[in-house]
């Protein structure tokens, strides 16, 4: 594997901030812009399901990097128990648009099934 997937932190903030203004197709696919707190709301209150008692508790913001480099080079979260009880919901994953085409998404998708086979 070329990358690592590490649960995202407030110092990377700033960072995981800029990489979701790298979406540039993110306007033409939803119709709006990522909110400038969108990670500091993901970190503080998490993205949660559209559920009743939505908890952050099950909630994880995750960063991926290149391990070589240790460069930040995307994130995306998951949700554990939505939509069903024995399932984990990602509702957002981006690379950012230098790093994109280089099999990293497919990577990190590999680590992230394998995790939530250990997590149940």
């Amino acid at each position: 594997m070329n990358i690592k997937i590490t649960d995202s932190t407030m110092n990377e903030c700033s960072d995981l901030q800029n990489i979701c203004e790298s979406w540039v197709d993110k306007v033409l696919i939803e119709g709006y812009e990522f909110e400038s707190t969108y990670i500091y709301n993901c970190l503080t209150k998490g993205d949660l399901p559209p559920i009743p008692n939505a908890s952050k508790s099950l909630y994880r913001l995750k960063s991926i990097y290149i391990k070589q480099t240790d460069e930040l080079i995307g994130f995306t979260d998951l949700y554990f128990g939505y939509p069903t009880n024995d399932s984990a919901w990602i509702s957002i994953f981006v690379i950012h648009e230098k790093f994109r085409n280089n099999g990293y998404a497919q990577e990190a998708i590999a680590i992230l099934t394998e995790e939530c086979k250990l997590i149940g």
